[in-house]
C-alpha cells in the first residue's frame, strides 16, 4: 500500500532543509528524445509482458479502466504499521486530478519528467523566490514546481 502526498511549492512557501531530495529543474542536463523515451517504454512492456503488471509510471490515476481483479483486504489500523522509504521528487509520477500538464521528457534517468500542476495560481503563488531550494545536482525547485512524495507502508 503506498501513500501520497502533493504539495504546491509557490513563492511564499519557504524550505529551510532538504536533505538531498534530489529530484529538480533541469540544470546541466539534456532532455531525452522522444525515440529513447519510446525505446524505454518497448523495453519496459517486453519486460512485464505476461507477469500480470506492468510499469508502475506513468499511469493516468483518473482513468476509470483496468483489468486488475486483485482485490485487497483492509489495511490494520496506524498502530501497526510503520512509513517507510519515503521519499519526494519533483512533479507528479502520475497524470491525474490537477497534475495533468506533461513535464516533458526530462533526462531519460527520472529526472524532470512526470506532471505538473495544471490549475490556476494566483500571482502571488508564481512570486519567484530569491534562494535556492534544495539544491542539487539536478538544479532546486521554483514558485510553482510541484514536490510530490511517496511511502510504503511496512507491516
Amino acid at each position: 500500500m503506498r501513500t501520497r502526498t502533493l504539495i504546491l511549492i509557490t513563492g511564499s512557501f519557504l524550505l529551510t532543509s532538504c536533505a538531498n531530495v534530489g529530484h529538480h529543474k533541469l540544470a546541466k542536463h539534456e532532455s531525452a528524445s522522444d525515440d529513447m523515451i519510446a525505446h524505454q517504454r518497448q523495453l519496459l512492456a517486453k519486460n512485464t509482458q505476461g507477469k500480470g503488471f506492468g510499469p508502475q509510471a506513468p499511469r493516468d490515476i483518473d482513468s476509470k479502466t483496468g483489468i486488475n481483479a486483485i482485490v485487497f483486504s483492509p489495511a490494520p489500523g496506524s498502530t501497526k504499521m510503520n512509513l517507510c522509504n519515503i521519499h519526494f521528487h519533483k512533479n507528479a509520477e502520475h497524470k491525474g486530478g490537477e497534475y495533468t500538464k506533461y513535464a516533458g521528457n526530462g533526462d531519460g534517468h527520472g529526472y524532470q519528467s512526470g506532471f505538473q500542476y495544471s490549475g490556476q495560481l494566483s500571482q502571488s503563488e508564481l512570486t519567484p523566490v530569491h534562494n535556492e531550494i534544495c539544491p542539487s545536482a539536478h538544479g532546486s525547485l521554483h514558485s510553482s514546481d510541484t514536490v510530490k512524495g511517496d511511502g510504503g507502508i511496512k507491516f
